[in-house]
């Protein structure tokens, strides 16, 4: 069986989830059916990648929800027809102020405990916002 895949217990978590009365019991019920899925939470982004925190406003907003955090996960495979679970799982969190973010993706601060790129995303952001930011940075300037 794959890390992720779909099973009757976890389209169970999935529809507890839905009726979960609060975040911690939804993250309570995601790490009892996924738990090595989440890897660690951070409550932003470093504020050298600020743009990444005002997307984040923006989609939160449009969800009409307040910023939660920053959730760094393992990686799904998002094509497979056997992980919809854990698909769901990772857009409920996103509709309820969580951005969820991959390991490949992000990694957590050992300075400051914010979320910062890891070095390949960090490449795709000085393509679109050149003048943001000069230099990559181990370590935000937080």
């Amino acid at each position: 069986m794959e890390k992720y895949e779909d099973t009757q217990s976890r389209e169970i978590a999935v529809s507890q989830i839905y009726e979960a009365k609060t975040i911690g019991d939804i993250i309570i019920i995601i790490k009892e059916a996924f738990p090595t899925w989440i890897i660690g939470v951070a409550d932003r982004y470093s504020d050298n990648f600020n743009m990444l925190n005002e997307n984040w406003e923006s989609i939160c907003k449009m969800c009409k929800v307040s910023k939660k955090k920053v959730m760094i996960v393992n990686p799904i495979d998002i094509l497979s027809d056997k992980q919809t679970c854990i698909r769901r799982v990772s857009e409920i969190l996103t509709r309820v102020g969580y951005s969820v973010r991959t390991i490949k993706e992000m990694y957590i601060c050992n300075k400051c405990s914010l979320a910062v790129p890891c070095n390949q995303l960090e490449e795709l952001i000085l393509l679109k916002y050149p003048n943001y930011i000069k230099k990559f940075n181990i370590c935000c300037s937080s």
